[in-house]
């Protein structure tokens, strides 16, 4: 990523450096959307242990969103994809941590006053509504974020820091879809207004260590997936023409249908690279020879 800009804004007739303005200066270059700041106050703490585990006291956060949507990555009649489009480029949890330790060497020499932690994934607040009210998007019926340029497909993140934001009788409101109700009907396991429904969703039973049963392998047979599952994306209207993402680390290095053989060919260092790597190399293994291996 090339090297930014501090920007510097004037403050009651006072020039001073402004952190978070310098923070999305570098994530602006990286093609991230940047929220703004709010106050910690607005989000619903999910994991207190993780916030009680910073060296400094956190009062704001500023979310932003890495979209990951490429047409190549949508598969073909020639190459049918069978992984949840944001599994195909490489983990999204490398480019977050490459991505955040740029950010901390480029930031934290000329903010020595400012405390800061940076999260994507293993979040201690409740991302999505935090994203909203930051204004990045409003939340769908699916629960998920959508943006207006990308819909859906973008990952979350934040930085939290311990800078004081926002004024007194400020409000910041969730903005929610129209509801076409076109999500929940269209979700194979109807699960999308659930309070369980990251339990009973098709995505988390594909990667659930515990053996499929008959019911689950239907499902994946009918969709077509051995990893994750896009419905409830796929047909939402706001992703009827998303933009592609312009981070080139979501449009390369591509894998749609992995195969049994090719499972096998990867390397220790390759398979850690990508978003099905978390649960080791059996349970993706263990779909794939259920929907037919390299026969599929």
């Amino acid at each position: 990523m090339p090297n930014a800009r501090v920007i510097i804004i004037c403050m009651k007739n006072k020039v001073l450096p402004d952190f978070y303005a310098a923070a999305r200066a570098v994530l602006e270059e990286a093609s991230v959307l940047c929220g703004e700041p709010i106050p910690l106050s607005e989000c619903k703490i999910i994991s207190p242990h993780k916030l009680n585990s910073l060296d400094f006291l956190p009062r704001s956060v500023m979310m932003i969103a890495a979209p990951y949507y490429s047409r190549a990555a949508e598969g073909s009649a020639q190459c049918r994809r069978t992984l949840s489009l944001y599994a195909v480029p490489r983990d999204y949890h490398i480019f977050f941590s490459e991505l955040f330790a740029e950010l901390r060497e480029r930031l934290a020499p000329l903010y020595p006053g400012t405390k800061f932690a940076c999260f994507a994934d293993n979040s201690p607040i409740g991302e999505v509504a935090a994203a909203s009210k930051a204004g990045l998007g409003m939340i769908g019926e699916s629960g998920l974020l959508i943006t207006k340029r990308f819909g859906s497909f973008v990952f979350l993140g934040e930085i939290i820091s311990d800078i004081e934001v926002g004024n007194p009788g400020k409000t910041y409101d969730i903005k929610r879809c129209d509801g076409c109700g076109r999500c929940t009907a269209a979700c194979p396991c109807e699960c999308t207004d659930v309070a369980d429904k990251k339990n009973r969703c098709l995505s988390a039973l594909t990667q659930s260590k515990k053996d499929p049963d008959e019911e689950t392998l239907e499902l994946m047979r009918r969709e077509g997936t051995v990893w994750g599952c896009d419905v409830c994306q796929l047909v939402c209207p706001y992703n009827e023409n998303p933009e592609e993402t312009p981070i080139q680390w979501f449009r390369r290095d591509l894998i749609l249908a992995p195969t049994e053989n090719g499972l096998a060919a990867m390397t220790d260092e390759e398979f850690r690279s990508r978003a099905f790597a978390w649960r080791g190399r059996s349970v993706i293994g263990r779909n794939l020879k259920a929907l037919g291996g390299d026969e599929n």
